[in-house]
């Protein structure tokens, strides 16, 4: 970073390293004379770090990989490129990125840059140079120049206001590391005339651009937008960083937080960071503690309990997803967001935990394998929390874009041979649904000496459970993505009622978006905020157009789906359903969108799974 973008400060030493996250802003002039601006991030490259540089990474960037020539990384199959690239490719959708080799002592290194190219398409190029000496990173910074301003969003139109409003909101970050919400609708209204949606729609863009942090869930956050991202990013890692916490195994209380947040006006907002950190499911409140404890699961210990060694039975019912490419932390961030079923912490580490409910237990741990995550269940509603917590697990592989091209699920074999296993042999879940789909009811399984055929509805079915259990029907967290969420006018309540019931019978009820269905969540005086963040949240948004949408309500959800259009175009997250011929302002034309034609709510359904599908292709 100093040599990059601040050479007159001279290299760090040696022992000097990035600790969690630096934030440097670099500006250039371009060729026709305007000033270019540049957010530089320098992520530490300790392997504690790498399980929260993902809430960091979007595809409005570019990448810079520095490579070390004093070790042995040449190709895709070495782990410093393999690792790094992957981790790019799959939270940035394929930003583009540049290598730069640091030819430390003079020392020259060849890599496979044909074969990263193959793999990664999105390596621009490769770049070489000794930072020991002055100017040795002046291509790189041209590259990074060059680059950056053929990002896609670069050039796009948007209102001049809002220029405004950010350079407003820019300026006060130099003085103050946050805002009150008012405050930031005080400096919109300076600007535009105030309303409050169009206002909240502009800082969902800044915080989407890395300009701020607001977050409009949990209600805590929703009223502070964090001006200052390194001033946030250092407040964390003070916690995950510090000693003592480590050595606690990831246990921080009160008194850790008033010991580490006593300067920066850190102290005066202890709640809204420790809520940021749950939001970036890094840690959760213990129940029950005296005093009141936190965890935070990354810092659990490395090795699995000795009281789950030989905790595999035959008859378990098992669940493997086995992934291209597993990001780190997985198992911790499921700790989180599943910590209701976690009844004893001591049975949980860095790569898994034992989840319970009255006598029903699902083991998760990532294998031996390292691309494996597998989950076994044993116990009276074994089904049913197998069902949870692999529906949790859903959600958070697709909160990462990327994944979706990389992960399956793997299912076990049930005939007499495996059943006395305790590693039965395991069949790909998209291959059965494919015979399903193509009549072929049986499957054979690879274990002598039976070689059994297997039927395929029988193991499709066997991870299912009839009903859930009332103690399982709790909602998904309030953050936790819908893979559909539909919005409609109450004149058609009737034929979406039929389609978002045939949608559910597929998806689940629980990944499904139906305002009926979540009353209870939309209660309250904040209902149309977290009406809003279910469809900005959703991995598709199908809205149902007609005369009647022009009303009131359906103009205010329509407002925050146009947002999604413009802050998720690449992702096709919108797909209409057109009940007549009515055009709704900022949506391309009718002929773009479902035409019922006569088609069945199940037909309508079954297009819009197939929608779903194609941009979800793992499901």
């Amino acid at each position: 970073m100093r040599r990059l973008f601040l050479p007159e400060l001279g290299l760090p030493a040696e022992d000097e390293t990035t600790r969690g996250i630096d934030i440097h802003r670099h500006e250039f002039p371009t060729s026709d004379r305007r000033s270019f601006r540049l957010n530089a991030w320098d992520f530490g490259g300790q392997q504690i770090y790498h399980a929260t540089h993902q809430f960091f990474l979007t595809r409005r960037s570019l990448y810079v990989l520095v490579d070390d020539t004093r070790s042995d990384n040449k190709s895709i199959h070495d782990e410093g490129f393999k690792f790094w690239l992957e981790v790019v490719d799959t939270f940035s959708e394929g930003s583009p990125l540049l290598i730069f080799q640091n030819e430390k002592g003079g020392r020259s290194k060849q890599i496979d840059e044909a074969g990263i190219k193959v793999r990664f398409p999105n390596v621009q190029q490769v770049l070489r140079g000794n930072l020991e000496h002055p100017g040795a990173a002046d291509g790189l910074r041209q590259a990074v120049e060059y680059f950056a301003r053929r990002l896609p969003h670069i050039g796009e139109d948007v209102p001049a206001k809002w220029v405004a409003i950010r350079r407003d909101l820019e300026a006060l970050a130099h003085s103050r590391p946050y805002i009150q919400l008012d405050e930031y609708l005080a400096v919109y209204g300076r600007h535009l005339e105030l309303d409050r949606e169009k206002a909240l729609l502009l800082s969902q863009y800044l915080h989407d651009l890395g300009v701020f942090l607001h977050f409009r869930e949990p209600r805590e956050l929703g009223r502070t937008v964090f001006l200052q991202n390194q001033w946030v990013t250092d407040a964390v890692f003070r916690i995950l960083d510090d000693e003592q916490v480590k050595e606690r195994r990831g246990r921080f209380t009160l008194a850790d937080c008033d010991r580490l947040w006593c300067d920066r006006g850190y102290a005066d907002k202890d709640l809204e960071l420790r809520a940021l950190m749950a939001r970036f499911e890094l840690c959760y409140p213990l129940p029950d503690t005296k005093p009141e404890t936190w965890l935070a699961p990354q810092h659990l210990s490395p090795s699995k309990p000795p009281a789950l060694s030989d905790w595999a039975r035959t008859g378990d019912l098992m669940l493997t997803y086995r992934y291209a490419f597993l990001p780190r932390g997985l198992v911790s961030r499921l700790i989180v967001r599943m910590h209701r079923f976690v009844k004893q912490p001591d049975l949980c580490w860095s790569r898994g935990a034992l989840f319970e409910h009255d006598g029903t237990a699902v083991l998760v741990e990532t294998t031996v394998r390292g691309n494996e995550i597998a989950l076994r269940a044993r116990g009276p509603e074994h089904k049913a929390l197998l069902s949870i917590i692999a529906s949790d697990l859903d959600a958070l592989n697709a909160s990462f874009p990327g994944l979706k091209d990389k992960v399956g699920k793997w299912v076990p074999c049930i005939c007499r041979t495996c059943a006395d296993l305790t590693e039965p042999a395991m069949f790909a879940q998209k291959e059965l649904i494919e015979r399903k789909a193509r009549s072929k009811r049986t499957i054979e399984c690879p274990k002598p000496p039976d070689y059994a055929d297997v039927a395929v509805l029988a193991l499709l079915d066997g991870l299912e459970p009839t009903r859930l259990p009332e103690w399982a029907r709790e909602l998904p967290a309030v953050d936790a993505p819908f893979a559909v969420a539909v919005s409609f006018p109450g004149e058609h309540r009737s034929l979406v009622l039929d389609v978002v019931e045939c949608l559910a019978g597929v998806l689940g009820r629980h990944r499904v978006f139906y305002d009926a269905w979540y009353e209870a969540r939309l209660l309250g005086s904040g209902g149309d905020l977290k009406l809003q963040d279910c469809y900005k949240q959703a991995e598709l948004v199908v809205p149902f157009f007609s005369r009647h949408y022009a009303k009131p309500w359906c103009a205010l959800e329509w407002e925050t789906i146009r947002g999604v259009l413009l802050t998720r175009r690449a992702e096709d997250a919108v797909i209409p359903v057109h009940l007549d011929d009515t055009e709704i302002p900022g949506w391309p034309a009718v002929s773009f969108g479902i035409k019922p034609n006569g088609r069945t709510a199940e037909q309508i359904a079954g297009l819009i799974l197939d929608a779903y599908r194609l941009r979800h292709p793992a499901w």
